[in-house]
């Protein structure tokens, strides 16, 4: 399976992290809560990481989607939720 879309799962992840440990961090009593941040943040980097392979796997595999494209497609829409978000 060939995977283009390696960037737009960088910047989804990386856009899920920090707004996780933004969130833990910012609440109320988050202070307390700083080591936790980054592993809750490390934690959903990961899915949101592992999401974006599901879609490209289910364009590629289930819909028998052209690979190249599919990855363009993922990329396109990580730079565009990241930056919308």
């Amino acid at each position: 399976m060939l995977n283009l879309g390696l960037e737009g799962v960088m910047l989804m992840g990386g856009f899920a992290g920090f707004a996780t440990a933004y969130a833990i961090q910012h609440a109320p009593g988050g202070e307390s809560l700083m080591g936790a941040s980054h592993v809750a943040a490390m934690l959903v980097s990961m899915l949101a990481g592992a999401g974006m392979g599901l879609i490209l796997a289910f364009l590629s595999v289930t819909l028998r989607a052209n690979q190249v494209i599919s990855s363009v497609i993922l990329v396109i829409l990580g730079q565009g939720l990241s930056t919308y978000f």
